[in-house]
């Protein structure tokens, strides 16, 4: 009973940390109108969440002893929830990076390659769910086959690794500006937390100790708020910095010291930019013969007086 009562207060909390921190990330996102794909793949992992969330809560039973004993529907709901929201967070996280790409056409590619690979890993999850939950009709909340889980962790890790090393890559490059190093790092992180989480699931579906029931459905229903909380730090760490930082320095991509000379006094206004780029503004009087208005009222004169001495 007291193992119930720890397991239903910890769910319920991080699952509603998951689904308010989501909340907070698209309605931002619609005020700001800066959505874009990734908050789809944002918005299907929470109504996963919340479909879990009130199956869980009318089921009221940890560990689930039979999911054969529960609702049709409810069971359905589950199996397909579970199994989708980890794929609806890696997909957004994937467009995420796709957006902080700006240049480099061999990045965009492999991330496209990476949304294509997690879009049929979540197909071949959900057929293998639909097949082996029907057939078998099988105890357990997870009913993948081996065969189905070892390629799918396949997926995970060279998924997981292609979204380690575009933003790694990406900081190599030192003309960004300051508020996109800081989302490539934020991306980075919220990766690295969404590959902890897949290990720790995989390492759930291979264990065959005592209390491997225990364990798969335990990280089998959390895998799902914590991959919403992943995808949902992309926008919510940017928001709680801005908080301790003045909203001037984070607008501001980059600050430009311009030192103007006097024309009559250089040779050259020298602009100063950041990434060690100089800009060179040389003005027309200074060269060997003049360009302005006077320079060439004078020549012309000269010109026509040598024309009447002729």
């Amino acid at each position: 009973m007291r193992l119930e009562s720890v397991w239903i207060g910890m769910t319920a909390t991080i699952y509603t940390l998951a689904i308010a921190m989501s909340s907070f990330r698209l309605i931002h996102r619609y005020r700001t109108k800066q959505y874009y794909w990734d908050d789809w793949g944002v918005a299907g992992c929470v109504i996963c969440n919340v479909i879990i969330f009130v199956v869980l809560c009318i089921q009221r039973e940890f560990p689930i002893e039979d999911v054969n004993e529960m609702n049709q529907v409810q069971c359905w709901l589950l199996w397909f929830c579970v199994s989708s929201s980890p794929w609806t967070s890696r997909l957004s996280i994937a467009f995420s990076v796709l957006r902080l790409i700006k240049f480099g056409i061999w990045r965009r590619r492999l991330t496209i390659a990476v949304i294509v690979v997690f879009t049929l890993g979540w197909m071949l999850s959900l057929v293998d769910h639909l097949i082996e939950c029907n057939i078998k009709k099988p105890r357990q909340l997870d009913c993948s086959t081996r065969v189905a889980n070892v390629v799918l962790f396949t997926v995970y890790v060279i998924g997981d690794a292609c979204l380690l090393y575009i933003p790694l890559h990406l900081l190599r490059n030192l003309r960004l500006q300051r508020g996109t190093r800081f989302m490539i790092r934020v991306t980075f992180s919220v990766s690295g937390i969404s590959t902890v989480a897949t290990f720790v699931n995989a390492i759930a579906k291979f264990y065959e100790g005592p209390g491997s029931d225990i364990f798969v459905q335990s990280t089998s229903i959390l895998k799902a708020p914590i991959a919403l909380i992943a995808c949902s730090l992309i926008v919510v760490i940017p928001c709680v910095y801005r908080l301790f930082k003045r909203e001037e320095d984070w607008v501001r991509s980059f600050t430009m010291n311009m030192d103007v000379l006097d024309a009559r006094s250089a040779t050259a206004s020298v602009v100063d930019l950041p990434e060690r780029v100089v800009v060179r503004n040389r003005s027309f009087p200074e060269y060997l013969f003049g360009f302005h208005g006077e320079a060439l009222h004078k020549e012309g004169s000269c010109i026509h007086g040598r024309a009447a001495t002729v």
